[in-house]
């Protein structure tokens, strides 16, 4: 997934009505779950991010099912994460190669993925994702 570009995603929102498609442009992209709780942690770090640094978008993307649309969008009231919010019936994530949650994608300006992570590795690994999305610089995939 690494240096390809991201395909544009239609999804059913989490917050509001019908559907969206995934802004353009430079963020982080995550995928996630309610009941995982190392998403949890991920997307409270995600969220801190995001108000120390308001040109960060974020868009997550709960893998859910249809039928816990609840739960996951009480999860991102309570976490306080900011940006667009989706939820997946499994078709965005095998389009993006997600084998596991949390996974985060740090995507650049030109919709490029420039990195991901797979797995919680803590808030300095996101700092370097949310850097990526606005200078442009790759990382190797772990």
């Amino acid at each position: 997934m690494v240096g390809e570009t991201l395909e544009p995603l239609v999804l059913p929102r989490l917050r509001g009505r019908g559907t969206g498609e995934i802004p353009t442009g430079a963020k982080l992209v995550a995928f996630w779950a309610s009941w995982c709780e190392p998403c949890r942690t991920e997307l409270t770090e995600i969220a801190d991010l995001a108000r120390q640094r308001p040109d960060l978008q974020v868009v997550t993307i709960s893998i859910d099912r249809r039928e816990d649309r609840r739960a996951a969008r009480t999860a991102l009231r309570e976490l306080d994460v900011p940006g667009p919010a989706f939820i997946d019936n499994g078709a965005a994530a095998n389009t993006c190669g997600v084998s596991g949650i949390p996974t985060t994608f740090a995507v650049d300006a030109q919709g490029v993925v420039r990195d991901f992570v797979t797995g919680y590795e803590g808030p300095q690994r996101l700092r370097e994702l949310a850097s990526i999305t606005t200078d442009g610089s790759a990382q190797n995939p772990d």
